[in-house]
């Protein structure tokens, strides 16, 4: 649930599709381009990803327990980054950058 509260707030611009390790596909975000798919292999990988997503994206891609749409990671990332600036964040983010100044 946790993870999908965090796909929720991230994606502002764009689709994200997700393929969770029980089949189900759930898309994110405003169901127009750009588009960006991922599949998540393992529970572990959700929960990893739910608490800490910024470190634990890359781990869960190395393991092979996420897996980018057609093998692009960097699609990926460049989707993640974009929405990112466009002020997508975690829920679990406690910090907020104003200017140069973090607060």
């Amino acid at each position: 649930m946790l993870f999908e509260i965090a796909l929720g707030r991230l994606i502002k611009v764009g689709t994200l599709a997700v393929t969770f390790p029980d089949g189900r596909v759930r898309e994110f975000g405003t169901g127009e381009g750009p588009f960006a798919a991922v599949a998540i292999k393992s529970g572990r990988a959700k929960r990893r990803l739910s608490l800490n997503p910024v470190i634990d994206l890359s781990e869960a891609s190395m393991d092979k327990e996420l897996v980018p749409a057609q093998g692009a990671p960097f699609a990926l990332l460049d989707f993640l980054a974009l929405n990112a600036i466009e002020g997508g964040s975690h829920p679990l983010e406690s910090t907020a950058v104003v200017g140069h100044a973090i607060v």
